[in-house]
């Protein structure tokens, strides 16, 4: 019985002490960007200065879409400390993963509000509702689940892209289809060309 219990008890790892200060710096270094990017939203909310209510708006879902992205980091660094699998060669990923929230929280809104991308669910027009309560906790709860997941993201976008710029049906590479007369060197080709 005592078996049992030392196999599923995952082995303390012990990290050198250099390890450890920088497992601890990314638990830092991502607490104070979540109260860096709650307190550009809260100053956003108490100080306007005059900003207009798009410009609140970016600021809320880019803040909510790096908020997002930083839970993610919290789940795994608290995941891979409790697991004792912590890699530091993963200190990059931790250290871009709120900027990445940021961006795409921020493009998700564009996208949405935009028209590029639908939601099921929006039937109005959004426009006309651009700046009610509902409408920015929408967003901000949007760019938040956007910088949470994403890999979702990229795979919708990637969705997105291959819709908006589609390639005939005979060039499924990617290169551009060749022109009639280029790229070959037969004189009959480039006197055809030239009548």
């Amino acid at each position: 019985m005592a078996e049992n219990l030392t196999e599923k008890t995952p082995q303390k790892r012990e990290y050198p002490d250099d390890e450890r200060a920088r497992i601890r710096q990314i638990g830092y270094y991502t607490i104070c960007f979540i109260i860096v990017l709650a307190g550009i939203a809260i100053m956003t909310r108490l100080y306007p200065a005059g900003l207009d209510d798009m410009t609140k708006l970016i600021i809320y879902v880019a803040c909510s879409g790096g908020l997002g992205g930083l839970a993610f980091s919290i789940y795994g660094y608290t995941k891979h400390l409790l697991k004792n699998d912590f890699n530091l060669n993963a200190v990059w990923w931790y250290i871009m993963r709120p900027f990445i929230g940021i961006v795409y929280g921020s493009f998700a809104f564009f996208f949405i509000a935009g028209g590029l991308m639908t939601l099921s669910g929006t039937s109005q027009p959004v426009a006309e509702t651009l700046f009610t309560t509902k409408t920015v906790m929408f967003y901000c709860a949007l760019a938040f689940l956007t910088g949470y997941s994403e890999s979702s993201f990229t795979a919708q976008l990637k969705e997105l892209a291959e819709a908006v710029f589609k390639t005939p049906e005979n060039n499924q590479t990617g290169t551009p289809p060749e022109s009639a007369g280029t790229g070959s060197t037969n004189s009959t080709d480039q006197s055809s060309a030239g009548k």
